[in-house]
């Protein structure tokens, strides 16, 4: 929120993450593809990882409960799903260890790959390979050793972690290492949240952000600051769409370091709803709060009149319908 007595500011109403920060802004527009297969693809993913949550929220359940429990047989719950769950968590661009496979190369025959791998696993012939040695340059121009593991090998690493996370979780509070992800503390039922503004009304019916932009740049380049707006609105939509997609950019670019916790994430907040909110509502609602509390002094009705700028929000509702 701005004050139109202090700053000369074209303001412009979304509803970006209101959890995981910025990287809404940072999403690309899916690139044209063929849609029947990309949707039977994205439908198969959501109802693996819909198994994969419900058995490891099992396994959690069990560990918290039964704090002296110990577990002797999880090798059942290392099936395809959790495989394939490990696989979309990997880094699509890593580089490949001894094996030379990358990620593209392997989803391209992913099934297959991913029932050979679980047989092996499962009988006991599952062998993993040496890491390639690689130097990476430090700042003091000494070299640091990395070991880069096999495709394959990070996949059953992944799910490996995934499973005993579930197990472990329950041990640890949220004072247990550095400073806690919030995240993890919210799983984990840590704490208490003042305001929820997904789901907590009066919060829930409106945007929870404005986008500011300078009044004379939106006046002289109508047509990039629609763009822009465009990009963050259908960066909303695949939230809805694509979560597994996102929730990896999030892991990707460190504003979050655990992709389950992401996913959960996404999949609360109602990105979906955008068209829904109405800007001006939204602008006096929070003015008011922001009055009250004195950190500004005009008033919402000034601040509408003077700040506002509805025009390229209003065009995007009529052209993104679907």
């Amino acid at each position: 929120m701005h004050d139109p007595e202090k700053s000369d500011s074209g303001i412009v109403a979304m509803k970006p993450m209101n959890k995981a920060g910025r990287p809404a802004a940072e999403l690309a527009e899916p690139r044209p593809g063929t849609k029947g297969n990309a949707d039977q693809q994205s439908t198969h993913r959501t109802q693996s990882r819909a198994r994969v949550t419900q058995a490891l929220d099992r396994v959690r359940k069990a560990a918290r409960q039964r704090k002296k429990e110990q577990f002797t047989s999880l090798l059942h719950h290392m099936n395809v799903d959790l495989l394939r769950t490990a696989f979309y968590a990997l880094k699509r661009k890593a580089a490949p260890g001894v094996d030379g496979m990358m990620w593209a190369d392997y989803e391209a025959d992913l099934e297959p790959r991913l029932e050979d791998l679980h047989g092996r696993v499962h009988r006991g012939a599952y062998r993993p390979r040496p890491s390639r040695r690689t130097y990476i340059p430090k700042a003091d121009g000494k070299q640091r050793p990395l070991a880069i593991a096999a495709l394959e090998d990070k996949i059953v690493q992944g799910a490996t972690v995934m499973l005993l996370n579930a197990i472990y979780e329950g041990d640890f509070c949220g004072f247990s290492y550095g400073f806690p992800d919030t995240q993890d503390l919210s799983a984990r039922r840590i704490g208490n949240v003042v305001v929820k503004s997904a789901s907590d009304r009066p919060w829930s019916q409106y945007f929870c952000c404005m986008l500011a932009g300078n009044r004379d740049f939106m006046r002289e380049h109508p047509i990039a600051t629609k763009h822009v707006v465009r990009a963050l609105l259908k960066a909303a939509d695949i939230c809805v769409t694509d979560p597994a997609r996102v929730a990896r950019i999030l892991v990707d670019g460190g504003f979050t370091p655990r992709y389950d916790y992401a996913l959960q994430m996404l999949s609360e907040l109602p990105y979906d709803k955008w068209r829904e909110y109405d800007p001006e509502d939204t602008i006096r609602f929070y003015a008011l709060r922001l009055r009250e509390a004195g950190l500004i002094k005009s008033s919402p009705q000034k601040i509408i009149s003077d700040g506002t700028d509805w025009r390229f929000l209003n065009e995007l509702k009529r052209e993104l319908k679907a």
